[in-house]
């Protein structure tokens, strides 16, 4: 399961089809089928394998517009993108949840670390680009590496 920004979710499985073994006809039969003139017989394409009977599944999708979630509910979303390590993704959600909720402590909050970690990022770039710059060197130093 991922996110792709404005596009949506992409959920992606695998589904597995057994065909039946093709049994090759006794050699009467064979001379009998290749001098006729319709098609071959084949197999049903999705016939169950040869074992206990299998049960069919169903799958169902709901596909839920952000514009129906809710400031907290957008707030859990980026939480679950943040945890994966989707900065970006996580950002665009707070985002949303701070337009949602102009009010919303919490998501303002994890915006502000987002970014803040963001430029620090940026300045320590800055100063591997430029190392005699003494003045962003001490203001850097007051700030973990991560």
């Amino acid at each position: 399961f991922s996110f792709v920004g404005d596009l949506g979710n992409i959920q992606r499985f695998a589904l597995d089809l057994f065909f039946p073994s093709a049994e090759k006809p006794p050699a009467s039969t064979a001379a009998t089928q290749a001098s006729s003139a319709g098609p071959p017989n084949f197999p049903p394409a999705f016939a169950s394998p040869p074992g206990p009977a299998r049960s069919p599944v169903l799958l169902k999708f709901q596909v839920t517009s952000r514009e129906d979630l809710s400031a907290q509910q957008l707030l859990d979303r980026a939480e679950e993108k943040l945890r994966l390590g989707l900065k970006e993704e996580a950002l665009g959600l707070y985002i949303q949840a701070v337009e949602k909720d102009p009010n919303f402590e919490v998501a303002w909050g994890r915006l502000g670390k987002l970014y803040f970690d963001k430029s620090l990022e940026s300045y320590r770039k800055a100063l591997e680009l430029d190392p005699k710059n003494v003045h962003l060197r001490e203001w850097l130093s007051h700030f973990k590496q991560q």
